[in-house]
């Protein structure tokens, strides 16, 4: 249930950039990454959010969210907060070393998402005006 809700809200982030958007697009995101964070039990343990089964799958929406995110904050400005987002995307790839940054990559692909993303991250990355 948790994951299709951030599933829902990583379409809605992807849909907010490309109508450019950008405040929705954070929102939606921010959204998505609040279902997937881990749940904290009453005596301070990480509980998982989602089954172990879904744990990839969870790490797939958790990369899209940031991807989309990152997109959003560098079209508002917001640098330092793209930059903390990417420190995560990095470290949370290198940590779980299973590919699913790539699967993100691909699948935003095939659902029509990357091209914006990569604009995006391209014109930050020349220097180039973003709107």
């Amino acid at each position: 249930m948790a994951d299709r809700r951030a599933e829902k809200s990583c379409e809605e982030a992807g849909r907010s950039l490309a109508r450019r958007e950008y405040e929705a697009a954070v929102s939606h995101s921010t959204d998505a990454l609040v279902v997937l964070a881990p749940q904290v039990a009453p005596s301070g343990a990480a509980v998982p959010s989602s089954p172990p089964s879904l744990g990839g799958a969870a790490g797939h929406l958790r990369s899209r969210a940031l991807l989309y995110r990152i997109a959003a904050f560098l079209q508002l400005k917001n640098y330092d907060e793209a930059d903390e987002d990417c420190k995560h995307v990095l470290a949370e790839e290198i940590a779980r070393g299973d590919g699913s940054l790539q699967a993100s990559l691909r699948f935003m692909l095939v659902e029509g998402s990357l091209q914006e993303v990569a604009s995006i991250l391209s014109k930050a990355l020349y220097g180039e005006p973003m709107v």
